[in-house]
């Protein structure tokens, strides 16, 4: 799968060409699981002591020790988020476990028609000077250094307080650094070239079509597993252009992505669309509003047809709640008012603005509010307190610790410094807690790789539904809202689908744990969630309270909320897989 997604951006002939040039480097793939190697040069190879087998499919942390500055693979990995170019100073370990300091000069690669970042391109120069000799400091240039015999020995290298503190202090010379970009210019200009080839070109520096801005490619991965018709609008922009349009669009419209982003969505419209219409979508979109119209657009296809689009508009808040995007989902309907037995288009569109929602929310990086020149920053990094000072910090936490767990006993709301899970139920991290905690719908999340696949999320519509406590809920398997009168041949088609790893819809008859220990029909819907992988992670159980499954009503269907939640849930779930170096 690697080396594929580098041979489909590139012509064939790309890896001979790379391999002719002296430099140590690899290529990664943020697009891909884990952020992998795709292709490594020989130097590299000859440089690590390992086989190309070896490297391709792995993450660069797998050339780090026990010695590697925490604080330089943590900028590493802010520099991938935030799509930019980073060089500092860096320990790595070859495959037999010696030590080496080499000069990391990392830049990201841009797709020319859209601006994605493509493939990141890191070069590594070794810093020349290193002796290996053992525990002898030495004076090299500006760079003090601990070095190493040449011996063979596993990665549990042990030296003390100084000798760390002497493998952290080793600065390139100009000389390196020179040839450090000499080498990106080069590797940059190959895959430019060869790019052309294939027809899908890509450059050194981010190129932005006209009035679009670039997103994220985090964001722009989790909105690519969204399979409907939908474009992303900026209304901060000027014209308020489309950033972004999906394949099913593009395939609804036969235009071509570079044709689309940059434009406003009115290049759709002709002489037959209605005026009133569009007046009509322009002040929901100044108010801030969603509104549903049905428009007559234009496709570019062959035969230049027209085709009546039910379009959604939903704006897209950020986390301070102000409009960052407005989503618009379309679905073609010869009429508006046709009605059929299958999904409606609206609830299809729900379940995208749900989807988008959380993608966009998911996605925004984290930023550093501190500033410092290249040399503060590097007398910051060095600075080494004390033993005493240590203690002191340790013994402040578990005072406040102390405190705190005193004070919540009286408050009979317990807390404690370590993570305590419930039984049964793994930990969700705290940016997929934060994505769910958005969905305002009752649903669980159950993980089927835990024994009687517990919940291990609850929402807050889900226990006010119910009656429960999230204490009483989290680690139990679903089927403790079942009792006597519960069909058992329902339940029976819940435990099929779910083992097969399909979706169903079921009517099924709950009880509840309120005061007068109600039973209630549930509306229950279940779904699996997937990882990057494609693997089933979790299943989805959305509720909705409803007294017959037959109900008529001229009000959203319960399946238009259910499957909003599950989009959601689906996209959160994904994002929380955060793409690494």
């Amino acid at each position: 799968m690697e080396e594929e997604s580098f041979n489909t951006r590139y012509s064939l002939w790309i890896k001979e060409a790379l391999d002719e040039l002296p430099h140590n480097f690899t290529i990664t793939d943020p697009f891909l699981s884990n952020h992998p190697i795709v292709f490594a040069s020989l130097g590299f190879l000859k440089m690590t002591g390992y086989t190309l087998e070896e490297v391709i499919g792995r993450n660069g942390r797998a050339f780090q020790g026990p010695k590697t500055n925490r604080r330089s693979v943590l900028e590493i990995r802010e520099a991938i988020r935030q799509e930019r170019s980073i060089q500092l100073s860096l320990l790595n370990y070859s495959k037999s476990g010696s030590a080496f300091w080499i000069l990391f000069h990392m830049v990201p690669v841009f797709g020319k028609d859209d601006g994605k970042v493509i493939n990141f391109v890191a070069v590594q120069v070794p810093i020349n000077g290193q002796e290996m000799i053992h525990r002898n400091v030495v004076d090299i240039g500006s760079c003090r250094r601990e070095v190493f015999m040449h011996q063979e020995r596993d990665l549990s290298v042990e030296c003390d307080v100084q000798g760390l503190e002497d493998w952290e202090h080793c600065e390139a010379s100009e000389s390196e650094k020179l040839k450090a970009v000499e080498g990106i210019n080069n590797v940059l200009s190959i895959l430019t070239r060869y790019s052309e080839l294939s027809g899908r070109l890509v450059c050194g520096k981010r190129c932005c079509l006209r009035g679009a801005d670039c997103l994220s490619s985090s964001l722009v991965i989790s909105l690519g597993r969204i399979k409907q018709s939908f474009v992303l609008t900026n209304p901060c922009l000027p014209d308020m252009p489309i950033v972004y349009a999906s394949d099913a669009f593009l395939t609804l419209t036969g235009y071509k992505r570079q044709e689309v982003l940059g434009q406003n969505c009115r290049f759709l419209s002709g002489v037959d669309t209605d005026s009133s219409v569009l007046y009509e979508m322009k002040e929901c979109i100044l108010k801030g509003q969603s509104c549903t119209v049905q428009i007559l657009n234009y496709s570019n296809r062959k035969d230049k047809s027209s085709f009546w689009n039910l379009l959604h508009i939903s704006p897209v808040r950020n986390a301070s709640g102000k409009t960052a995007y407005f989503v618009g989902v379309q679905v073609e309907a010869s009429c508006r008012n046709t009605e059929s037995q299958e999904l409606r288009p609206e609830t299809r569109q729900l379940s995208v603005v749900g989807a988008v929602r959380v993608a966009g929310s998911s996605s925004r990086p984290s930023s550093s509010s501190v500033e410092s020149d290249e040399q503060g920053l590097e007398d910051w990094e060095h600075c080494e307190a004390s033993e005493s000072e240590k203690l002191k910090a340790v013994e402040g936490i578990n005072n406040v610790l102390s405190i705190l767990t005193r004070y919540s006993e009286l408050s009979g709301r317990l807390v404690c410094g370590k993570r305590c899970c419930l039984r049964g139920a793994d930990c969700l991290s705290s940016s997929l807690v934060i994505s769910l905690g958005r969905i305002k719908q009752s649903f669980v999340l159950t993980n089927p790789c835990l024994p009687d696949m517990p919940i291990v999320y609850a929402s807050d519509a889900f226990l006010t539904l119910t009656g429960y406590k999230r204490q009483e809920v989290l680690g139990q398997n679903c089927r403790f809202l079942s009792g006597v009168d519960t069909d058992s041949s329902v339940l029976y088609e819940m435990k099929e689908c779910i083992l097969k790893g399909q979706s169903c819809t079921v009517q099924i008859l709950n009880y509840s744990n309120r005061k007068d220990k109600s039973s209630f029909w549930n509306l229950l819907h279940i779904s699996p969630v997937r990882n990057a992988s494609g693997k089933t992670a979790y299943f989805v159980g959305v509720q909705v309270e409803a007294s017959c499954r037959n109900t008529e009503s001229q009000e959203l269907r319960p399946e238009t909320r259910q499957l909003s939640v599950v989009g959601a849930v689906r996209v959160a779930v994904r994002s929380s897989f955060m793409v690494t170096y």
